[in-house]
């Protein structure tokens, strides 16, 4: 079981909805808006292959002028958000949650993104691209500085096979610079990588003072150690703006 925020609108009867939805699709994905006024509507999965992939037909949202929230299922056992899902909620910038789904049984809603309130900096569940290392720190910019850092949509496991390496391709443009490893100069809100089990920085986290860093690896659950246990896998030191 999920112990993650939803939205304030979220309800019981609109939970329920969504997952008979998703267990009488299934093997599609299935996929369905939420209304303010009408609560959970169930919508036709459009894409060329509905077992791998979900599309709502634009028609619906043209109709659907009070959407606060997009809702589909995977039927793959995984919670992740794909790099598509991503970049979909990020565009209709309203909620949306992810059922994982077989034909016997449907999960609890993954919410993120919209109104979705933003979970406690430590102790949250790890989900890759929602609750993971880059997510702990985007929240924590936006908690403790007020400041939005750039999103990056992500697959799980960009990191493997060289596929990509998002951090050192990304870091300039969320707004970081990198900075000398001198651990007697580094102030809360810099950002460390780190290679953990594998070639390419795919960890990152924040040095939040009195020789703690905040960070969140996967299968874990977000929290405080001391800096000195990490600094032998700590590849590179980053600085937000130009201070």
């Amino acid at each position: 079981m999920l112990n993650l925020p939803s939205p304030a609108w979220a309800t019981p009867e609109i939970v329920a909805a969504a997952q008979a939805h998703a267990r009488a699709e299934f093997p599609k994905e299935a996929c369905g808006l939420v209304s303010r006024s009408r609560g959970y509507i169930p919508c036709e999965n459009v894409a060329p292959d509905p077992i791998n992939d979900f599309e709502i037909n634009p028609q619906r949202w043209i109709e659907t002028t009070d959407a606060i929230g997009v809702i589909h299922s995977h039927t793959n056992n995984n919670y992740c958000p794909t790099e598509s899902d991503m970049r979909s909620q990020i565009d209709t910038a309203v909620a949306w949650g992810i059922i994982v789904a077989t034909a016997d049984s449907a999960s609890d809603i993954l919410w993120w993104g919209g109104d979705t309130p933003r979970a406690p900096l430590e102790g949250r569940q790890f989900v890759h691209g929602i609750h993971d290392c880059y997510a702990l720190i985007r929240d924590w910019y936006a908690q403790e500085r007020g400041i939005t850092l750039k999103e990056f949509p992500r697959d799980n496991g960009w990191w493997e096979g060289g596929r990509q390496n998002l951090y050192i391709d990304g870091f300039a443009e969320a707004g970081f610079r990198q900075i000398p490893n001198d651990p007697m100069s580094i102030p809360p809100g810099d950002v460390f990588l780190a290679c953990v089990r594998s070639p390419v920085e795919n960890h990152g986290g924040l040095y939040i003072g009195n020789g703690l860093i905040l960070h969140h690896v996967g299968g874990s659950y977000s929290c405080t150690s001391s800096s000195s246990m990490w600094a032998r896998l700590v590849t590179r030191w980053l600085r937000y703006g130009d201070s």
